[in-house]
C-alpha cells in the first residue's frame, strides 16, 4: 500500500473508533432507568442544539435536539387546556381554583399579544398542573396521609389548597411526615 492509502485507512479507523465511542456512550445513557446520566451529560459545555460529551478519553461532539427530550414538548390543544383549567361555555367551573383562573388569564393575554412562546409556556404549565393534580388525588386516597393532613390543616382539602395555590409545598411537607 502507498502512504496515502495507509494514512486514509488509519484516518478511517480513528473516525470509526470515535463514532463507536459516542454510540457506546449514548447506548449506556439509554439503558439507564432514570434520566440522571442524560441530564448530567447536558450540563457539560452546551450551545442551543449541540452538546459535548466527555467520554473519558476525549470530548465528543454530538448534535441533539434537546426539545424532543422535554417531557412536555408536545403541547396540548386549546380544548384540553380549557378542560384542565375548568372553563366551559358559561365561564369557570365551580371547582376551579385561583391558580387555574390565573393560567386562563395568562393564556388570554398571550393570545392577545400573539406570543407563541408565551402560549407554549402556559400550555406546558397546564400539563404540569394536571399531572400534579392527579398526584394530589392519588395522595388523598392514602388514609395515613389524610390523617396527617387533617391533624395539621383541619377540614381544608389538599385538592383545594393545590387548586388555589398551584404548588405542592404544603402537600409535600405532609407527605414527608407520614
Amino acid at each position: 500500500m502507498t502512504k496515502k492509502k495507509t494514512a486514509l485507512a488509519n484516518n478511517i479507523e480513528i473516525n470509526l473508533d470515535e463514532v463507536n465511542t459516542v454510540e457506546n456512550f449514548i447506548s449506556e445513557l439509554l439503558t439507564e432507568d432514570s434520566f440522571y446520566k442524560l441530564n448530567s451529560a447536558f450540563r457539560t459545555e452546551e450551545s442551543n442544539q449541540y452538546s459535548f460529551f466527555n467520554t473519558g478519553e476525549n470530548i465528543e461532539f454530538v448534535s441533539i435536539n434537546k426539545d424532543s427530550l422535554n417531557p412536555y414538548s408536545n403541547t396540548i390543544t386549546e380544548k384540553e387546556f380549557f378542560r384542565i383549567v375548568g372553563v366551559n361555555k358559561t365561564g369557570f367551573s365551580k371547582r376551579s381554583g385561583k391558580y387555574q383562573e390565573s393560567l386562563y388569564s395568562h393564556y388570554i393575554r398571550a393570545i392577545a399579544e400573539n406570543d407563541l412562546g408565551y402560549v407554549s409556556d402556559i400550555l406546558n404549565k397546564a400539563m404540569v398542573f394536571e399531572n400534579n393534580l392527579n398526584y394530589v388525588k392519588m395522595l388523598m386516597k392514602d388514609k395515613t396521609f389524610m390523617k396527617e393532613w387533617r391533624r395539621n390543616f383541619g377540614k381544608e382539602s389538599p385538592l383545594n389548597v393545590f387548586k388555589h395555590s398551584g404548588n405542592l409545598r404544603k402537600i409535600n411537607i405532609i407527605h414527608e411526615r407520614k
